[in-house]
């Protein structure tokens, strides 16, 4: 994958973060080790391998907390 493509995915990723935050509870500490890299989808100077080290950190959070509130939720019944 190319830096550039790796910015987008990353961008994309960080509005996911966002709305998990804003809408469905996730918590902001969730994300602590992607944050303490220092690259945001905006630091366009960063390297390909910063920002890949960060899409994959953020990806493996949101997927992680994913996973485990859909275990915390209860299950509706089917109709």
């Amino acid at each position: 994958m190319r830096k550039q493509e790796y910015i987008h995915l990353h961008a994309l990723l960080n509005v996911t973060r966002e709305h998990l935050i804003a809408c469905e509870g996730m918590p902001r500490d969730q994300l602590s080790a992607y944050h303490r890299l220092g690259v945001a989808p905006s630091s366009v100077q960063k390297s390909k391998r910063e920002h890949h080290e960060a899409v994959m950190e953020l990806a493996t959070q949101i997927g992680t907390w994913v996973e485990e509130s859909q275990h915390t939720e209860p299950e509706l019944p089917v109709p």
